[in-house]
């Protein structure tokens, strides 16, 4: 998971920030590091004056795949409030050989209305989330970031 956040934030910062804007953008990009091939990453965005639909998939490939195999597959819908991205649902499906993890995040009014994550987490939340307001999911942050020059929420 950290690996995906870091390829993540600088393949938005770097790559994406032209193209976002667009009604349609798709892109394939390798992952690699030090010349060595790690994954690749699809990135698709879909959006018209009301809505947006992203998709983001990572995967494992080359030669580090036979010792460290992931996939990973990351979703959000929403719609547009003043060119602003407003997430509906979210989802998140991370998956190795170890481990297999579910998130689902629905928004509703400003706030999270519902969250279910398989597995289950062991640690007690120190926040409540019925009291949070004005949370994003983390592709909808960057999108707002990088489009509208929003702060991180």
């Amino acid at each position: 998971m950290k690996l995906f956040s870091k390829i993540l934030v600088c393949f938005c910062v770097f790559i994406l920030a032209s193209g976002v804007n667009a009604e349609s953008f798709s892109a394939k990009y390798k992952v690699s590091t030090k010349n060595i091939t790690i994954g690749e990453l699809f990135w698709n965005l879909n959006k018209n004056n009301k809505t947006y639909k992203l998709n983001i998939e990572l995967k494992s490939k080359g030669l580090l795949s036979s010792l460290f195999k992931f996939r990973g597959s990351y979703n959000v819908s929403g719609f547009l409030q003043n060119n602003i991205f407003v997430p509906h649902h979210y989802t998140q499906e991370w998956l190795t050989k170890k481990k297999k993890k579910d998130v689902q995040i629905t928004f509703e009014k400003n706030k999270v209305s519902l969250l279910l994550q398989q597995p289950a987490e062991k640690e007690f939340s120190r926040v409540n989330i019925g009291l949070l307001r004005g949370y994003v999911d983390p592709l909808t942050s960057f999108i707002n970031i990088l489009i509208n020059s929003l702060p991180s929420y």
